[in-house]
């Protein structure tokens, strides 16, 4: 038996075992991790003992956690493949140790050579840029790097034309930035480990002033279709570039706790299908990240209440509906019902899908209802909230009794033994507010009218059930309100089934007749007050 728990909860749950029964925790053996994963990730010409028996590597993994042991395994695996490191010398006759070294020079983030070659005499910001480009825009094409590092001069305040031979040409410059170019695929290839996030880094601690031109840029890059060269930036590519892009913006941003970065990513990414698909996917990843997820979190539940801008709460209530939902139900929900309230169509149409993903849940059911009755209570000030949650559910439909009937799902209980059900009341009172929406949610109720009444016209099984929780819905002790909602509730059933009309379904009418009747008895009861009648006095009394 496999179980995966964390260490404090096996030691609350071993506490108190026998001696020798549970075994001690210990952090993996950082050598055997990365033996393991070099013998099933490397080709077979790679000598892993080799490697593991240099003194230099072994000090690298020495008491470190996996994350950090697979990241020198990814190291040792690029320098392998790297041509440039396998340049042969007197002292190194097959090249080993330069790859070892640049495998160390990589855990270091490259510092020192950095330094040393920006700050060589000469050194141009087209240069600097260039690097700064090809570094993040890892596997585009050339020409979009060259492109791409014109655009961001310009936002520099250092502008430059690619036209004709005034700027050094693309060779020079891959020559420049000590790379290969590939001549295949045409891109540019970094033969140093880890090399292209160390510029990135080393850019990012070197020049504060530039950090927001950069943040800026760098949102938009994926965004660029084309550019003046013959090549097209493909979607395949734009979407791995949104990739790198991401990873890069999620990192500075929780490790500086801000979120400029992920904030302008998705604004500039909201109108691409694509694009933010992945800035989804994004934030989902980092919301379940061992030590990001705090973070983003707290981003999460900031977003859902910014009402001025609807792209974050469409985004908030999209990973609401993911594995994030999943497994932080009640984080969700929360979130959830902030975002709820938006005015905004696609933060509505995003927070109807989010609710029925939620509901396609059984283990969610239970918490998720409860939330939604709870803003639609009376008084509450989460009303509009409440009101379009309920209304995304009143209007699923499931397969009833009969392969033909269409069941609305709040009425059929989960298959499971004691599977959740709403109660009369909580359905009553979430019809209550939704009778109340405003005329921008007017096809809401509609919709939920239409299809209760016609499973009640069809099975008439649940025809109490139905009339039972419309009626509760209705009934109230404020009498204006009581008004209020029978109005409506009249108006949407003759809407379902008017008459005269044509071809009008008899039986149909009958049930609407019978179910204002109902309404009408309710509230002459609630009207008509019961005053015993007095008995006439005799004169002796």
């Amino acid at each position: 038996m496999i179980v995966l728990t964390t260490p404090e909860q096996w030691q609350r749950v071993g506490g108190d075992a026998p001696a020798g029964v549970i075994p001690p925790l210990k952090r993996p053996d950082g050598r055997a991790v990365a033996e393991a994963w070099l013998k099933a990730e490397a080709p077979q010409d790679l000598d892993v003992s080799r490697w593991l028996a240099d003194r230099r590597i072994a000090k690298l993994l020495e008491g470190q956690s996996p994350s950090d042991v697979l990241e020198t395994v990814g190291h040792i695996l690029k320098a392998e493949r790297s041509k440039s490191l396998a340049d042969v010398s007197d002292s190194d006759p097959d090249g080993f140790h330069a790859k070892v070294l640049s495998v160390v020079q990589a855990r270091t983030a490259w510092r020192t050579q950095l330094l040393e070659w920006h700050s060589k005499k000469g050194r141009t910001s087209f240069q600097r840029n260039f690097l700064l480009v090809a570094s993040l825009l890892r596997n585009a094409s050339v020409a979009h790097v060259y492109a791409q590092t014109a655009a961001l001069c310009r936002l520099f305040g250092q502008p430059v034309s690619l036209q004709g031979q005034e700027e050094p040409g693309v060779v020079e410059m891959v020559s420049e930035i000590d790379a290969d170019l590939d001549p295949t695929n045409d891109t540019i290839e970094f033969a140093r480990p880890g090399w292209d996030d160390a510029v990135l880094s080393y850019f990012w601690i070197d020049r504060p002033p530039a950090r927001k031109t950069f943040l800026s840029w760098m949102a938009e890059a994926p965004t660029t279709k084309t550019t003046d060269f013959l090549e097209t930036f493909t979607p395949e590519e734009r979407l791995v570039l949104a990739n790198r892009v991401g990873a890069f913006a999620v990192r500075w941003a929780t490790h500086q706790r801000k979120p400029d970065p992920l904030e302008q990513i998705i604004s500039a990414w909201q109108k691409d299908r694509n694009l933010w698909s992945a800035a989804t996917d994004l934030i989902s990843a980092a919301a379940l990240h061992p030590t990001m997820g705090r973070f983003i979190h707290e981003l999460l539940l900031r977003w859902s209440k910014a009402s001025s801008t609807p792209e974050l709460q469409k985004l908030t209530v999209e990973v609401c509906a993911g594995e994030f939902g999943r497994r932080n139900t009640a984080k969700a929900l929360l979130r959830l019902g902030y975002a709820a309230g938006s005015t905004e169509f696609e933060v509505q149409k995003a927070v109807g899908a989010a609710v029925r993903t939620i509901w396609s849940d059984p283990s969610a059911r239970k918490s998720l209802f409860a939330s939604i009755t709870k803003w639609c209570a009376p008084n509450s000030d989460r009303m509009a909230s409440g009101r379009r949650s309920f209304a995304a559910l009143a209007t699923l439909a499931s397969q009833g009794y009969e392969p033909k009937d269409r069941v609305p799902s709040l009425l059929l209980r989960d298959k499971e033994e004691g599977g959740f059900q709403p109660s009369y009341e909580d359905l009553s009172i979430c019809w209550g507010a939704l009778f109340l929406s405003t005329e921008a949610d007017e096809e809401a109720p509609t919709e939920a009218v239409n299809l209760w009444m016609d499973a009640a016209h069809g099975n008439p099984s649940l025809q109490h059930l139905i009339f039972g929780v419309l009626r509760g819905a209705v009934s109230t002790e404020d009498p204006a309100l009581g008004r209020r909602l029978r109005h409506r509730l009249r108006d949407l059933l003759y809407a379902w089934q008017p008459s005269p009309a044509p071809s009008v379904d008899a039986d149909r009418v009958r049930l609407r007749h019978e179910l204002v009747d109902l309404l009408d008895h309710d509230r002459s009861r609630s009207v008509a007050k019961y005053h015993p009648r007095a008995s006439q006095r005799s004169d002796e009394a």
